[in-house]
């Protein structure tokens, strides 16, 4: 996606400052933990099969515009730069941090 339409809506229908504010949640709840987990039935087969088939494709797809269950809601009007600057302040956290990952929701 080109910075310069950054300010448009994408393909998905967020702008690329909701896209970058949706990736530093994920990559926030990865350290931390997500707020809510399905349950383990899920996590063990329809979780499983799917992580199977992005891991073949090489490439995670999914609906990004519905929020991570207990995540805090991401506003419409989220400012470009701020967003980039959380976005790069969490991956470098992420190249730091030495723990585990948390598990993921699904």
């Amino acid at each position: 996606i080109a910075l310069a339409r950054a300010g448009r809506q994408v393909k998905s229908g967020w702008t690329l400052a909701q896209i970058a504010s949706h990736c530093a949640h994920s990559i926030e709840m990865s350290i931390g933990g997500f707020p809510e987990l399905r349950q383990a039935l899920f996590r063990a087969t329809a979780g499983r099969a799917a992580f199977a088939v992005f891991s073949a494709r090489g490439s995670m797809s999914h609906d990004v515009t519905e929020p991570i269950a207990g995540a805090p809601a991401i506003a419409p009007d989220t400012a470009l730069g701020a967003a980039t600057k959380r976005l790069q302040a969490v991956i470098a956290v992420f190249e730091e941090d030495r723990g585990p990952l948390r598990p993921h929701f699904a």
